[in-house]
């Protein structure tokens, strides 16, 4: 039995690096009938059910300090313009993060200190915390931690510094951090992440890391949870010989609570030390690699990634940014080891591509200044004739960990009965996603285990004779 398992996993891993993925973009010119060239977006959520948040923040001074939302139920076909808030004083882009758990729930942490939620689906934003005045801080973001607990932090405009917040009620009420060893977060010098392009913290499961850096010429550091936000620890983080000290984080992502990768920057510099370098880590994020290139035999000016996703479940990982010409991406197989250019579409040489996000394994988005790419991926063994995959493939759900949805997809090259059921670590069936013959195609199936604990289930698709059999990790 135990090298039936043994076999079963090395089967696993093999598949799991041996597909190459195949990219297809498509550019959004117009959202609920406003053309993308008049905004700027910096800040995504896409969910395994198909709801897209998208921040918008519009470069015409006619609409000075207006910030607002996007809203797609169907991933990305048709869309709704919600307004956050208007305020001419303050100017715009006013919101630094958004995060969502359905099509009718949201936050969004506010470049004033704020963080509004809403649970009509945009119409209508309240403050449900606060900690600072207008001009004065920056709150830098909100993610998710648990079903109904969530985290946020930034720049507060007190004596106490940087701020890290909690709430285990859905956002009704939050609860502030303080209990951190010699009040650190009061350090002068000390300020949350960036807010440039939306990717100053990390959520996984209830795994959370905050980007910090210090201005006195230091090494950036992390605040991390591994509990939902209940308890923190801070650290220095040591980084590869080009990017030193006085740097900050502009984006960071982890595939799972080991392995991550990160954009980072001088914090304050000069045009010619004021690079980006792409970084990696493999142990939760205190030790970082040497420097990664995108693009190698390109220029800094025309190779230079703003934000870094990785595809949970997969070793794919997916940079964005710009060169010369306008907007880049970048996507590597291996974990980040190599990496070649997807050319997305590019309306000007003066858009950009700010950040990205994931709705599935295989269906995603690109956003930056005037410009939005919708793009999906698909496996080798998915490239197509006329449209028809030419063999049958199981994917890897996402997001993994999850909770409590996820989304697994899955090609079948002729019509077949296909089986798709999902067990528990004891063989027991806990949900039959699918039991019946579907057409030749790309399907996709959502997996909802609100009434299941927490812990590690097996997922087997059978169509005649293939079988495939791939593992989920439920986190609450």
């Amino acid at each position: 039995m135990k090298r039936l398992v043994l076999f079963l996993v090395m089967v696993l891993l093999v598949v799991a690096v041996s597909f190459a993925q195949q990219v297809q973009m498509t550019q959004v010119t117009t959202l609920a009938g406003d053309s993308v060239k008049n905004y700027q977006f910096r800040s995504v959520d896409y969910l395994p059910s198909g709801v897209i948040w998208l921040q918008a923040a519009p470069i015409s001074a006619l609409y000075k300090g207006d910030n607002y939302v996007f809203l797609s139920t169907d991933n990305g076909t048709t869309w709704v313009k919600r307004v956050v808030y208007t305020n001419a004083a303050l100017g715009s882009p006013g919101i630094s993060m958004i995060t969502a758990k359905d099509a009718n729930t949201a936050f969004v942490s506010l470049t004033t200190g704020e963080i509004f939620r809403t649970t009509n689906a945009g119409v209508k934003w309240d403050t449900v915390t606060s900690y600072s005045t207008p001009d004065l801080a920056f709150a830098d973001g909100v993610k998710y931690v648990g079903q109904d607990s969530l985290v946020a932090y930034g720049d507060a405009a007190d004596a106490q510094g940087v701020f890290v917040t909690r709430s285990v009620d859905a956002g009704k009420t939050w609860t502030r951090f303080t209990n951190f060893s010699n009040d650190s977060l009061k350090t002068d010098g000390i300020y949350a992440g960036s807010v440039t392009y939306g990717g100053a913290m990390e959520a996984y499961g209830k795994t959370a890391w905050l980007t910090l850096y210090n201005t006195a010429n230091d090494p950036p550091s992390l605040l991390k949870t591994t509990d939902g936000g209940g308890t923190w620890s801070w650290f220095r983080v040591t980084l590869p010989s080009g990017p030193a000290t006085n740097y900050s984080f502009l984006s960071l992502t982890f595939k799972d609570n080991n392995v991550g990768f990160a954009v980072s920057r001088r914090a304050y510099s000069t045009s010619t030390t004021n690079s980006n370098y792409l970084c990696k880590t493999t142990d939760g994020g205190r030790t970082w690699s040497d420097t990664i290139s995108v693009e190698p035999g390109k220029g800094h000016a025309d190779a230079k990634p703003m934000t870094v996703r990785a595809i949970r479940g997969t070793n794919t990982v997916i940079a964005v940014g710009f060169g010369i010409s306008g907007s880049k991406a970048w996507i590597s197989n291996d974990n980040g080891t190599s990496w070649s250019p997807l050319n997305p579409p590019s309306p000007s040489a003066a858009s950009d591509l700010k950040n990205i996000a994931f709705g599935s394994a295989t269906q995603g988005i690109m956003v930056g200044l005037q410009n939005v790419v919708k793009f999906s991926l698909v496996t080798a063994v998915e490239e197509t004739r006329d449209g028809i995959p030419t063999g049958f493939a199981l994917e890897q759900n996402y997001p993994n960990p999850f909770n409590p949805t996820t989304t697994i997809s899955y090609s079948v090259p002729k019509t077949s009965f296909v089986e798709l059921k999902v067990y528990d670590l004891l063989g027991r069936t806990v949900a039959t996603l699918v039991n019946s013959e579907q057409a030749a195609g790309t399907h996709t199936v959502g997996f909802d285990a609100k009434g299941l604990s927490s812990g590690v289930y097996m997922y087997t698709m059978k169509a005649g004779d293939f079988t495939a059999t791939k593992s989920l990790v439920l986190v609450k």
